[in-house]
């Protein structure tokens, strides 16, 4: 398996292609996917079968039409946004479900708790290397942003020592200031925020769907069955769709003071209300000033962003 995420692909053509399949007012996110998919270019044409866990109803609808536009099977599971034991014996199920359908569609000889569990501890284990680097501020943020998305896609065993091996052989970053951002998942080519902030000198602490939040969990696992698993991650997730969500503003406030941040940036995508719904909530309750960005993959919405990130530096300062 390897994993192709709705953020891979995302580009302001992709997203022009996929209105054929999706609403023109849907998540960017949303379209960019459906174009890639339909082209068949790059990871999304090295596909036997989707595995289309959907967290919304844009994700719902586009992975809907997957089967149509890529003429390839999609295993559909939903993640709850209820923090209920219901919900999560659910989401449980569903993975169980999914373990056995690939199994009778043969995709696989038969599901392995012993790989399962050696992938999973190679995997907290590079995620503890990547929240150790982020949050000592190590690396300057693109290339902070780039580690993240290689958490996502590549092999976990081999990812911790790289990301070691790496960090010890460069400068470490010196940053003026240290600023969280959080918020909506950011793509690979969605490097704006990382690139303006590292243009101004600043060390960026990635707190949202594309970086520490996407981490956890991150005790050691003793488990390698399906449901398990499928629990774990279901009780450690932070979204802002989570319902309640309170764990969510518990963990930024938390994040911002454990690494001495001095602003937080929440980064929206137009057309996904998920975290701009709750901007004000997030204003009232972080103990630092807060910039709130509604961004699109739109030309010369970079500009803007500069010129608003820059304000916000200033006012800091």
């Amino acid at each position: 398996m390897r994993s192709i995420r709705v953020l891979h692909g995302a580009s302001s053509n992709n997203e022009g292609a996929g209105e054929r399949f999706m609403r023109p007012d849907s998540c960017p996110l949303v379209k960019s996917f459906a174009g890639a998919a339909s082209a068949g270019t790059g990871l999304h044409g090295m596909v036997d079968a989707w595995v289309a866990m959907y967290t919304c109803d844009q994700t719902r609808r586009l992975f809907q039409a997957l089967g149509r536009i890529t003429a390839v099977d999609a295993f559909h599971i939903q993640l709850p946004s209820t923090r209920t034991k219901e919900a999560e014996d659910y989401f449980a199920s569903q993975v169980e479900r999914l373990c056995d359908d690939l199994v009778s569609r043969g995709f696989s000889d038969g599901y392995s708790t012993d790989r399962a569990l050696a992938f999973e501890k190679e995997r907290r284990r590079a995620a503890s290397s990547l929240r150790s680097i982020a949050m000592k501020g190590l690396l300057k943020p693109s290339d902070l942003h780039k580690a993240f998305e290689l958490f996502q896609i590549a092999r976990p065993g081999w990812l911790a020592g790289f990301l070691e091996t790496a960090v010890a052989a460069s400068k470490p970053w010196q940053g003026s200031m240290r600023i969280a951002v959080a918020g909506g998942p950011m793509a690979a080519g969605d490097d704006a925020v990382p690139g303006l902030l590292e243009a101004a000198g600043v060390t960026m602490v990635p707190l949202g769907c594309s970086g520490l939040q996407a981490t956890l969990p991150d005790a050691e696992p003793v488990d390698g069955s399906p449901g398990w698993l499928a629990r774990e991650y279901f009780q450690a997730s932070r979204c802002a769709r989570c319902r309640p969500n309170d764990q969510v503003f518990e963990y930024l406030e938390r994040t911002l003071e454990e690494a001495d941040c001095r602003g937080l940036i929440l980064k929206t995508l137009k057309f996904c209300d998920l975290w701009y719904t709750e901007r004000e909530r997030i204003r009232e309750r972080m103990p630092v000033p807060v910039l709130v960005l509604d961004t699109s993959y739109a030309p010369g919405g970079r500009e803007r962003v500069g010129t608003r990130i820059e304000a916000f530096l200033e006012s800091l300062a």
